[in-house]
């Protein structure tokens, strides 16, 4: 994670800084990178790369890769805020 860091700090790792092109939400984009596995990071990128690609981003670059993220981490159990997900269990009675 700490090379994640250094990345997004840098803005040269991950390619987020050009794909992207969101300035404003660099420090959420930071924190995203600290708290969640690059192989996901990276699969979002190429997600949101091959949808400006194909000219389907409705909203913005930076909207359509933070649904990823979140829905990918939702699928996968990862928590965003750095904790693990509360899962609650109920006893048959």
């Amino acid at each position: 994670r700490a090379y994640q860091k250094t990345c997004i700090q840098s803005g040269t790792g991950f390619g987020g800084r050009t794909i992207l092109q969101d300035t404003e939400s660099e420090g959420y984009y930071r924190r995203l990178a600290i708290t969640v596995p690059k192989d996901t990071i990276f699969e979002a990128l190429s997600l949101v790369k091959r949808a400006v690609h194909e000219g389907k981003i409705r909203k913005s670059r930076g909207a359509l890769f933070v649904a990823i993220v979140k829905r990918t981490c939702a699928d996968r159990g990862i928590a965003l805020n750095g904790r693990p997900r509360q899962t609650f269990a109920f006893a048959d009675r």
